[in-house]
């Protein structure tokens, strides 16, 4: 259990990085970080543990997915991707 905790909480702290650098990515990319923290906070709760930092980290996911679903932006295909303003 300890391993797939640290196994997600890497995979959401990396796609939060890649975001934070102007990488943008798949509406299925977001969504699959969405299944994740789902799964996340299931394994948090089994455990008794807490996680500040990924809850920060998942808040900024969550706020950039939310523009990008309004603007309907995400990348198209894995050869399209383009750099993005880091303040978007």
């Amino acid at each position: 259990m300890e391993n797939e905790k640290d196994r997600i909480r890497w995979e959401v702290l990396e796609f939060a990085n890649s975001c934070r650098y102007g990488r943008k990515h798949t509406k299925d990319e977001f969504e699959h970080i969405v299944t994740l923290n789902k799964k996340y906070r299931k394994l948090l709760e089994a455990t008794g543990d807490e996680n500040g930092v990924f809850e920060i980290e998942y808040e900024y996911i969550k706020n950039l997915y939310a523009k990008r679903l309004e603007k309907n932006d995400f990348l198209t295909s894995h050869g399209e991707e383009e750099e993005v303003s880091i303040d978007e």
